[in-house]
């Protein structure tokens, strides 16, 4: 069995976010929250809820 692990950094992560519609992306290192790694805080952003509420509305 072969297996096959990837990282992205920081900046290639909040990109994807980004387009994926989020917002107020931001950063909160180990020091602050006591995890091994960083972790990525973001907000669903206005274009994502409208599309969102739109595709709720077709069901």
């Amino acid at each position: 069995m072969l297996d096959c692990y990837w990282a992205l950094g920081r900046d290639r992560l909040a990109g994807l976010a980004a387009e994926a519609g989020f917002a107020d992306i931001g950063w909160r290192m180990p020091q602050e929250t006591g995890f091994f790694q960083p972790l990525l805080l973001a907000r669903v952003g206005r274009a994502r809820r409208d599309l969102d509420a739109s595709a709720a509305g077709r069901r």
